[in-house]
């Protein structure tokens, strides 16, 4: 059997007590406090990124009730009553004052939802497409701005048109229920938009294309977000158009460094913490031997050694305890 230096046997045990103290604060620490910020960071960046989508939403949501509010009020003047009048790719009926330039386009259609006249950027050929997005005649009868499956008589949403993602509204003229055309008001989703909505969010804010894949793991059933090594989240989620589409996705990129310093800061709390409590373990392990098991252990191998005949004094020789 296994026989146990019964002077230091107590001297062991106190060793024992302190590796175990100090091992079960590192894992504690390992296990649980770092995990357990980790996934705080990781809950405050998926919070933010679903903020940051909503507010983005809310903006775009505002900017296209803004193309809705100047729609209506072209569908109520007194020159879209002169609708059959309008004809070619020239001014809409005398409508489109003050839209040039602002990548507005202005469409008027019959009551058969065939194009009666368009301008602006939609009319017009570019590089990248040579020919007008819709010219006279074209049929919008099946396409987002008159979706089959959504017989409302205002309709505003989100299209591709053109290679571009754009806010458009459609307003009838005159009664609802009987109309004698339609106003469809287009505005491209431009980079001075962009700006806009980045200014009232706070961070910055991209539309992409739809194609490509979604990177990062899943925060919402609709947003995909992931971390960026410079300090940096980025969060997007899919647009749609009135179909159900996808057209595009709407990306935010803001600062997480706040969030990171918060996370440095307690985790650096926590290591001065445990490190503290190591030292004073250490410490108290020192102070006991020195002062109570060695001295006792010096007293048990006087005695051990038969030392009987000497003076008590001798045998409390150099203790302190």
């Amino acid at each position: 059997m296994m026989r146990f230096n019964r002077r230091w046997l107590s001297s062991q045990i106190l060793l024992l007590v302190i590796v175990g103290w100090v091992t079960g604060l590192a894992c504690i620490h390992h296990f649980w406090l770092e995990p357990s910020i980790q996934s705080q960071v990781a809950k405050q960046e998926s919070s933010a990124s679903i903020r940051w989508i909503e507010q983005s939403l809310s903006a775009l949501a505002r900017e296209r009730r803004n193309v809705d509010h100047l729609c209506e009020q072209l569908a109520n003047a007194p020159e879209a009553a002169a609708i059959g009048s309008a004809a070619g790719n020239g001014p809409a009926a005398g409508l489109d004052h003050g839209l040039n330039g602002k990548n507005f386009s202005l469409v008027l259609c019959g009551r058969d939802r065939r194009v009666a006249a368009v301008t602006g950027w939609m009319s017009l050929p570019a590089p990248s497409r040579p020919e007008p997005v819709w010219a006279v005649g074209d049929d919008l009868g099946h396409g987002p701005i008159f979706p089959p499956a959504l017989s409302a008589p205002v309709v505003t949403g989100l299209a591709s048109l053109g290679g571009r993602t754009c806010l458009f509204a459609r307003r009838p003229i005159g009664a609802a229920d009987k109309p004698q055309g339609y106003v469809v008001l287009v505005r491209a989703i431009d980079y001075a938009m962009l700006q806009d909505l980045s200014d009232m969010t706070g961070v910055n804010v991209m539309v992409l294309d739809s194609t490509g894949p979604a990177r990062g793991p899943a925060v919402r059933s609709d947003i995909s977000s992931w971390s960026e090594s410079n300090g940096t989240l980025s969060a997007e989620v899919q647009l749609k158009d009135s179909l159900g589409r996808p057209i595009g996705r709407l990306q935010v990129t803001g600062s997480v460094i706040d969030f990171n310093a918060s996370a440095a800061r307690v985790r650096s709390a926590y290591v001065v913490q445990l490190l503290w409590l190591i030292g004073s373990a250490l410490v108290t392990f020192a102070v006991v031997y020195l002062l109570f098991i060695r001295p006792l252990a010096i007293l048990v191998r006087r005695l051990s050694d038969r030392d009987l005949t000497s003076k008590r004094d001798r045998l409390s020789a150099g203790l302190f305890a």
